[in-house]
């Protein structure tokens, strides 16, 4: 009998063959154990959740006995109730909290190939809270510090103008029209300023809220003073920014007397909320950009941050 030799190339290709039988196979057990986890994983979360859900496979390298659940897009409660569906099904499900990752593993299985799952859940639209319900949310008291810095001259260096501290009191949220919105009162104890004089009080009443969405939910933040309507637009959670014209009044205390050589001037506002330690603050800063004429006729400018300070909720 003879006996065919192979060759070096018959021998990497026969053994390129097997391979790719053996992949496949691997292949065929991973997608119908995939299957399983898409029903358990679906199934559970439409359960739990009253919605309806999605599991997006990708395939990763090869592993023994094991699938990687990676869950850092996911809430606790949509893991709990996946870990549940997997333990109840026999499946071995181990956590590691500090990668979130779900390490599972079928008992009994063979050798699988590592999936990334992705339960995508699509829950019903969350309401939204109404204005007056946001609106609400504004009343309480309040304390501040501020600073308020001018020119020495025209186009001179910054200087501080004014010192003071306030108690603030938003109260009687109400809703009208369009607006829900409560009632501050802001008194301001002046530490430095020569007008009004060191050591004296101001009171300043106006109207802050939201507006009201066809749907009765929250619009847009606003406040009302000194009969104009400010609206506060959210750059992202807890920052925002507003811009405001500067009056003829505001122009003598941020150091420009003539009030005819200004050409334009106005100001930008950044407002940042934190809550630290469970302590609502507003911090404030304001860039006041200002262009005048000079005597000579040339025309000047000058930006500068013309006031900051904060509100600390005490109540």
């Amino acid at each position: 009998m003879n006996q065919q030799i192979e060759t070096p190339d018959q021998v990497i290709e026969r053994k390129r063959t097997r391979q790719a039988q053996i992949d496949a196979e691997k292949q065929l057990r991973l997608q119908e154990q995939m299957a399983v986890l898409y029903g358990l994983c679906r199934n559970k979360i439409e359960e739990e959740f009253d919605g309806t859900a999605d599991v997006v496979v990708s395939t990763c390298d090869f592993q023994e006995n094991k699938v990687s659940f990676q869950d850092n897009e996911f809430s606790d409660d949509v893991i709990a109730a996946v870990t549940l569906a997997l333990t109840q099904a026999e499946w071995r499900v181990e956590r590691d909290p500090s990668k979130k990752i779900l390490k599972i593993g079928k008992k009994h299985s063979v050798p699988l190939a590592a999936p990334v799952i992705a339960a995508v859940v699509n829950r019903p639209a969350e309401v939204r809270p109404t204005a007056i319900e946001q609106a609400k949310t504004i009343v309480g008291k309040y304390t501040g510090a501020w600073q308020l810095y001018g020119l020495d001259t025209y186009g001179g260096d910054t200087v501080l103008k004014a010192t003071w501290d306030d108690e603030v009191e938003a109260k009687d949220p109400v809703q009208q029209g369009n607006r829900a919105f409560v009632t501050v009162s802001n008194r301001m104890n002046f530490s430095q300023w020569c007008a009004p004089p060191s050591g004296s009080s101001i009171s300043l009443d106006f109207t802050e809220g939201f507006f009201v969405e066809e749907d009765g939910s929250a619009g847009e933040r606003y406040f009302d003073m000194y009969g104009q309507t400010t609206v506060e637009t959210q750059v992202s959670p807890g920052l925002f920014s507003f811009e405001t014209a500067v009056s003829s009044q505001e122009l003598t205390s941020l150091g420009f007397a003539d009030a005819k050589a200004v050409l334009s001037a106005k100001h930008l506002v950044v407002k940042s909320v934190t809550h630290a330690e469970g302590v609502e603050t507003e911090w404030v800063t304001r860039v006041t950009t200002i262009e005048w004429k000079d005597p000579a006729g040339a025309t000047q400018g000058k930006q500068f941050v013309s006031l900051k300070g904060f509100h600390k909720r005490i109540r």
